[in-house]
């Protein structure tokens, strides 16, 4: 049985998972980390997906002594969030290849 590749992030996807990249952290501090320009809910809903596609990993961080509220989730990127990230840049590098290419007097 063959597998098809994966879809391309979107870019709420690819803002989420690219921060993710660099260290493993909350939902919270994603959404404060974009100014605020995902909300909430997006970004839980995007870390669910992309949890389920197996770009992130969620695990429950320790519980800090007379902390109140549910425990945090703490988001990893995968092997495989990495590898659709190299993808995502290595296609747009290609884009820019070949619009930058293009014959002298094409539009925008």
């Amino acid at each position: 049985m063959k597998t098809s590749p994966p879809q391309r992030l979107t870019p709420v996807e690819e803002d989420i998972l690219r921060p993710l990249a660099k260290s493993s952290t909350y939902g919270l501090d994603l959404v404060r980390r974009s100014g605020e320009t995902i909300s909430r809910g997006t970004a839980y809903g995007y870390l669910a997906s992309l949890t389920r596609r197996g770009y992130l990993t969620v695990k429950a961080a320790e519980q800090r002594d007379g902390a109140i509220g549910p425990v945090r989730k703490i988001y990893t990127i995968t092997d495989l969030g990495h590898l659709i990230l190299r993808a995502m840049d290595a296609a747009n590098e290609a884009y820019a290849k070949v619009w930058n290419e293009r014959p002298k007097g094409e539009t925008d």
